[in-house]
């Protein structure tokens, strides 16, 4: 498969940018968003779909990162639904890497104060604070 956009036809690029732009569609849909009813004029359904574009790369660029650095496990986790594993998407984890950042720095106090309280869930701890620490360097 070509992963250059130098090796790729200008078919398999197009291809390549439909797929993108139905997932991002997609998860859009599965958030609870209605494009289509918005009743908003074109100027500002234009702006809203670029603005969505534009966080929705941000956040799918980031899961990339986090994926690559082997933390899609300790951010997504992989779920058993009828017997089939679901994984979650790059986007899903762009998000959900910055809900866990912003989210640590609310309650890290507490957490400490556990692990005070059970000290046999440090080696727990000390591995998701080296997840935390490797997804940061992601952000």
């Amino acid at each position: 498969m070509a992963t250059t956009s130098a090796e790729c036809t200008p078919a398999f690029q197009l291809e390549c940018i439909q797929a993108g732009s139905a997932a991002m569609f997609k998860d859009c849909q599965t958030g609870g968003y209605n494009l289509e009813g918005s009743k908003a004029s074109i100027e500002r359904l234009t702006r809203l779909v670029l603005l969505i574009a534009l966080a929705y790369t941000s956040s799918t660029l980031k899961g990339l990162v986090i994926k690559s650095k082997g933390q899609r496990k300790s951010i997504g986790r992989e779920r058993k639904i009828q017997q089939s594993l679901t994984r979650n998407s790059n986007f899903w984890l762009g998000l959900y890497g910055d809900v866990w950042i912003i989210a640590r720095e609310f309650v890290e106090r507490w957490v400490e104060e556990l692990m005070r309280v059970n000290p046999n869930k440090r080696l727990f701890y000390l591995k998701g604070l080296r997840a935390m620490t490797i997804t940061q360097q992601a952000f």
